[in-house]
């Protein structure tokens, strides 16, 4: 058995078997639980430290949140399952609901009020988006799978500072797939690229396969591109930009003309590098039975799932054999930048784009996973194509469960609840949403503790009080009275002291007189004194 356990077959073998047989146990979706987080939150850096910011008032698996300044102290947070969004000031969460949607979760959990984001130029137009599973009534629908609208909905509402509302309903897309499920929804929406100005930004959202097997999930034989297992790349107000890269494959539907990346099991992650040039795009995708990855989007990017999950090194046998699938010869396959055998349900990816942390992480990728709460980081190559990684056991780009020396590496935090966003603020701390602690923490560099001064207490000041002297009696005059003056007695002279200065040892014999030549009254000096004394 132990050489057995020393090949890489065999160990993806007993690895797989474990999961597989810990998934049927569970029977649960990705949203449906948290295990492994009991505890106080930690950090594995001593120089940072966090703090929860919700101090009153209650978040109810938040998801996914918004600055509505820039002090880090005014929120528009999103609800999953009850569909609403909050506001929170100063730690209080208001009593007045901003936006209460209605929504259908399902019976795994994973639909609902999947992501909210605000448009790049909101400082002047306000306008907030949000990516959903409708009911099909007027009220929420619950884990019935039976009450989930017809299609998901991507919609534009304008925050109103005044009534605290979230107004004036726009429908950007309303034909994003939603039966198949009821999970592998995805959800995250960003806009992007950040290099590009504001009003040229584009808006990406990722959705899952829904368990469909289709062209989109690598199955050629099988239906058309339908929207799901994909990127879609879409303008502000939903139409399609031309520059997409399958806009032009002949006879591409409205689906394959949005999509920009496809073969996507599914995913809670999706964010922009702001320190790449041109801006890259990233996500994190959740396997089945093994392999949770970390992957560079490229346009056309094909993630290779149905076919595989994991690197191409540690695919031993595909799950199906018909190879990948291209749209008018366009679509590329890569690796993952990172992976993970046991899938650890990854969900928000953030790269650092603010010092707060320190200058060492200033563009380090933070990723966080929802079954163990866990924070990572890793540094990224020059090149900001891939990761930079020293452990011997990591330079396959996987980490295998149990190698707590790699996992030292690359772990940054613990007992986080599932962190489902994150964010850089514009004080440059990281900002981070916990779906299952129900908190938006901060994180950032301790101030140092500064060094009290020392006290100076002020030495008191001499009183001086004349003395009059015993022969200065005043005579009475007829005329008038006489003030006695005083008599100063001089001072004596101060020894000379050796330690105030040191002459040069040749300074007496240099001199072309001597001392004593002038020094009339013997003291050892010539001063003022000598002349009154000759």
């Amino acid at each position: 058995m132990q050489m057995l356990a020393t090949d890489p077959t065999f160990r993806y073998w007993y690895c797989s078997m474990r999961l597989k047989f810990m998934k049927a146990l569970s029977g649960v979706g990705l949203f449906a639980t948290l295990t492994g987080m009991a505890g106080a939150q930690t950090l594995t850096d001593p120089t940072l430290s966090f703090t929860g910011l919700k101090t009153s008032g209650t978040l109810t698996r938040p998801i996914g949140f918004l600055f509505l300044n820039d002090q880090g102290t005014d929120f528009l947070i999103a609800e999953q399952a009850s569909g609403r969004v909050k506001r929170m000031t100063d730690g209080v969460v208001s009593s007045t609901i901003a936006l209460d949607l209605a929504v259908n979760i399902g019976s795994l959990q994973e639909r609902g009020l999947l992501s909210i984001v605000a448009d790049p130029e909101f400082a002047t137009n306000q306008y907030v988006y949000m990516y959903y599973s409708p009911s099909n009534t007027s009220s929420d629908t619950g884990t019935t799978n039976s009450g989930v609208g017809s299609n998901h909905i991507v919609a534009r509402y304008t925050w109103n500072s005044s009534s605290g509302l979230l107004e004036s309903r726009t429908v950007i897309q309303s034909d994003l797939p939603i039966t198949g499920g009821p999970n592998h929804n995805g959800g995250p929406i960003v806009f992007g690229p950040p290099s590009a100005a504001p009003a040229d930004q584009k808006l990406f959202i990722i959705i899952g396969d829904l368990n469909r097997n289709n062209q989109n999930e690598n199955y050629a034989a099988n239906g058309a591109p339908d929207g799901t297992a994909n990127v879609i790349r879409i303008n502000k107000d939903g139409s399609i930009p031309t520059d997409n890269p399958f806009y032009n494959v002949p006879g591409a539907n409205s689906f394959l003309q949005r999509m920009y990346a496809y073969g996507i099991r599914n995913s809670f992650g999706l964010t922009f590098d702001p320190l790449s040039s041109p801006s890259n795009l990233w996500d994190t995708e959740n396997g089945t039975n093994d392999y949770d990855e970390v992957n560079l989007v490229a346009p056309a990017f094909n993630s290779g799932w149905e076919y595989w999950m994991g690197p191409q090194s540690r695919n031993f046998h595909p799950v199906q054999t018909g190879g990948l699938v291209q749209f008018g010869g366009i679509g590329t396959y890569s690796d993952p930048e990172f992976s993970w055998l046991d899938p650890p349900a990854l969900a928000a990816i953030h790269f650092m784009d603010g010092n707060g942390l320190g200058a060492g992480y200033v563009g380090d990728c933070i990723v966080g996973d929802y079954n163990n709460g866990r924070l990572y980081k890793f540094e990224v190559n020059p090149g900001r194509t891939g990761f930079v990684l020293s452990n011997p056991m990591l330079q396959d780009l996987v980490y295998d469960t149990g190698d707590t020396t790699a996992l030292s590496e690359i772990l940054f935090g613990t007992n986080f609840g599932g962190v489902t966003k994150m964010l850089t603020g514009a004080d440059g701390f990281l900002y981070a949403c916990s779906l299952g602690n129900g908190q938006i923490y901060r994180i950032r560099q301790t101030p140092p503790t500064p060094t009290p001064s020392p006290t100076v207490s002020p030495s008191p000041s001499p009183s001086l009080t004349p003395s009059a002297s015993p022969s200065a009696t005043a005579t009475p005059s007829p005329s008038a009275t006489a003030t006695a003056t005083p008599t100063v007695s001089p001072s004596p002279n101060p020894s000379p002291t050796p330690s105030e200065f040191t002459y040069p040892p040749d300074f007496i014999t240099a001199l072309p007189f001597t001392l004593e030549d002038d020094d009339a009254n013997q003291d050892g000096l010539v001063d003022s004194a000598d002349m009154y004394a000759n």
